[in-house]
């Protein structure tokens, strides 16, 4: 069982990487209300955490009590190498994610909510990666990711994989222990897999067919994923929700970071510079891409494509991307410059 004091410190563990209220700490008053006790206790015992380096004071009046900056795992840096709207958009999100991989004893699992195209995959791995990085998951530790769409017409390749019913060892919940499984599309899963899917997030165990033999997979950290219309169906079994914010609201700043980001990377891919002027970005900036992240990097890529064609007999020749290039909906978009150009001005000074 355990003691007081570490019930204490996982609470206020838990609260400082989850709730925004506390982003400069947390008092002994909350604590105190929290779990019923007197605060002179609450004191007690926030002080020999203290002592024993796994908190940290202010000197204000209240006293706010805080992590150490080891134990929030900021000096990790995948996360922030890894993805852009670190500090922006996706803070909430990371903030999230974190505590629930960095959680005292065992990985929570996690849902993450997104509109198609928002980046879940890209935004789940790097998880893992830092997963890794905080020693939470080994080097080795296996990473496998499922995504229920690509069955939607053959449901039982999809539950053999998965769940493996006859054959638990060889069921991806297994595969996955000590590592990460991430179930994509989650909500396309038929009501017997849903039965399952609940039934281990309850207890960590996984049964067979016939209920005869079983499988602790306490080890296996989940990341289920799924649509805005998925949400209420998980939502209540998942202790830890991560919202990820779509294309169109995330501020232009960002959006301009991964308009670079992806010229970048088709730069690369072609060993050619690729030149792109202002019209071009604020075109990119202000439309709206039905299949965000993922939307404007495919437009990116095939406008990049169709410049390249223009050049491909001259290995001297930068790649210019024309107006032209673009699609009639991205085209269109140049009128709405008028409106924003303030903002997006301020983007290039």
């Amino acid at each position: 069982m355990k003691t007081t004091k570490e019930s204490v410190f996982e609470f206020v563990q838990k609260q400082l990487m989850t709730n925004m209220d506390f982003k400069d700490g947390i008092s002994t008053k909350v604590i105190a209300e929290y779990f019923q006790l007197q605060r002179s206790n609450v004191s007690t015992l926030l002080n020999e955490l203290v002592k024993d380096n796994r908190l940290e004071k202010t000197n204000t009046r209240p006293v706010l009590y805080y992590l150490p900056q080891k134990e929030v795992g900021n000096e990790l840096n995948t996360v922030g190498k890894a993805m852009i709207g670190t500090d922006g958009s996706l803070a909430k999100a990371l903030q999230v994610a974190k505590a629930a991989i960095l959680y005292p004893n065992n990985s929570l699992n996690v849902l993450v909510t997104a509109k198609p195209g928002s980046g879940t995959t890209h935004f789940v791995y790097t998880l893992y990666l830092y997963g890794k990085e905080a020693g939470v998951f080994s080097e080795c530790a296996p990473f496998y990711k499922i995504n229920c769409r690509h069955y939607k017409n053959n449901i039982e390749e999809l539950d053999e994989k998965l769940f493996s019913p006859k054959n638990i060892e060889d069921s991806l919940f297994a595969k996955s222990r000590g590592g990460m499984l991430f179930i994509d599309n989650a909500e396309l899963l038929n009501s017997t897999e849903k039965s399952r899917l609940s039934e281990f997030l309850e207890s960590g165990l996984l049964f067979n067919e016939d209920r005869t033999d079983f499988i602790d997979a306490n080890s296996t950290f989940l990341v289920l994923s799924c649509g805005p219309n998925g949400y209420n169906e998980f939502s209540q079994r998942m202790s830890m929700v991560i919202q990820l914010p779509d294309l169109a609201s995330r501020p232009l700043s960002e959006k301009l970071a991964l308009i670079n980001y992806f010229f970048t990377i088709e730069a690369n891919n072609a060993k050619k510079n690729i030149e792109v002027k202002r019209e071009i970005l604020v075109a990119l900036l202000l439309t709206d891409f039905p299949l965000n992240v993922k939307g404007l990097e495919m437009e990116i890529k095939r406008a990049s494509a169709t410049a390249c064609v223009r050049v491909m007999d001259d290995p001297n020749s930068n790649i210019e991307v024309t107006i032209s290039d673009l699609n009639n909906e991205v085209q269109k978009s140049l009128i709405r410059s008028r409106t924003q150009s303030t903002e997006i001005l301020a983007l290039h000074q």
